[in-house]
């Protein structure tokens, strides 16, 4: 009987995101990069309503949007990609 040689074996793990990003998570995320519930929830093509349930914990942060969340918490550099603060004068005599 031929000897069979044995091939290495690749595992291939994932973050587990959903497990980290919890409504607690949702809250200090927003707050540590300076933005509104409705701020967040344009910046991420999602309803404001949908924010606030997150912080409440009354839906859970699944699939993209609890990866998203991860890496914006990892590298808050990214909200740059996705949100840009444009500065414009606005005429003051006309407020």
């Amino acid at each position: 009987m031929k000897s069979v040689k044995k091939m290495p074996v690749c595992k291939n793990e994932f973050t587990n995101t959903e497990a980290i990003t919890t409504n607690d998570f949702a809250k200090a995320l927003r707050q540590k990069l300076g933005l509104s519930q409705r701020m967040m929830a344009k910046m991420l093509g999602l309803s404001e309503k949908t924010i606030e349930k997150w912080e409440q914990g009354a839906n859970p942060i699944k699939g993209a949007a609890s990866r998203i969340l991860y890496l914006l918490d990892r590298h808050p550099e990214l909200l740059n990609e996705l949100y840009q603060f444009k500065k414009e004068l606005v005429d003051e005599s006309k407020r």
